[in-house]
């Protein structure tokens, strides 16, 4: 246990806290995380690894399936807004 607590101390977060910088450790060792998961912990704090347009996409997308009843002319203008 003391030997992970000395690995997760060896990486520091930067905040500014009003005029000073205070270093913290990470709640995860970044070890192990794979890039996504580096990416979108708290040392990065991304959302997403995607681009904004497949975002946007997948946003619309979800928005058009959790709507009902689905009606053909729904389906051909998601068909037409993806073009």
């Amino acid at each position: 246990m003391l030997d992970y607590i000395n690995e997760r101390e060896q990486v520091h977060i930067l905040r500014q806290q009003g005029d000073t910088t205070v270093a913290i450790p990470p709640d995860e060792h970044p070890q192990g995380m794979g890039v996504t998961g580096l990416l979108k912990s708290e040392l990065f704090g991304l959302s997403s690894t995607l681009d904004i347009e497949t975002e946007r996409r997948i946003f619309h997308r979800n928005e058009l399936f959790v709507k009902s009843p689905r009606t053909a002319c729904l389906l051909y203008t998601s068909d037409a807004a993806d073009e």
